[in-house]
């Protein structure tokens, strides 16, 4: 009997976890105006390139690793900047915290940079600059205001910024 209920949980957290990584959908937000467009996401990023990015499904254990695949790989690419919209999330998993700073540093490896934005206080509270500096990451983080997308068009325009001011930076200070 104990067996059984042993076997049924295994079975039942399996099928939670496949869950989690199956319902994991990344779409891109467009800028249009003051709105967001979603549209599909890109498998890989171009030179100097900003990617608002949006994550719908769990983003514990199987969500984050599944999350990690489907991240828009940067190898390749010089100066992309991903904004990774959070609105909504008031807690995340370590296995999350794990695939974001292994992509934070991907991109950072060529230039690039991550912003994250709609940010809760507790997650941003957790993520201090100390643990950070730590994992050799670089984060850049847009708290959630109550208007919907204020947080990520601001860091989208932050982006701009970095981006035009690198572009027109000699290729002697670079």
């Amino acid at each position: 009997m104990t067996a059984a209920v042993g076997i049924g949980v295994a079975l039942s957290l399996l099928l939670q976890l496949n869950q989690e990584a199956i319902d994991l959908r990344v779409v891109r937000l467009r800028v249009d105006g003051d709105r967001l467009i979603e549209v599909d996401a890109p498998k890989t990023l171009s030179d100097n390139e900003i990617v608002i990015l949006d994550v719908y499904g769990s983003l514990f254990y199987a969500g984050a690793r599944t999350l990690q695949v489907r991240l828009p790989d940067p190898k390749g690419a010089t100066a992309p900047i991903v904004v990774l919209r959070l609105r909504g999330r008031t807690s995340v998993s370590a296995t999350f915290f794990t695939v974001i700073a292994d992509y934070a540093r991907r991109l950072d490896a060529v230039g690039g940079e991550l912003h994250l934005s709609g940010v809760d206080p507790r997650i941003r509270d957790f993520w201090t600059d100390e643990l950070l500096a730590a994992h050799g990451v670089r984060i850049e983080f847009y708290p959630a205001t109550p208007t919907v997308g204020e947080s990520t068009l601001a860091a989208y325009a932050q982006a701009r910024v970095r981006a035009h001011r690198e572009h027109d930076r000699p290729d002697s200070e670079r």
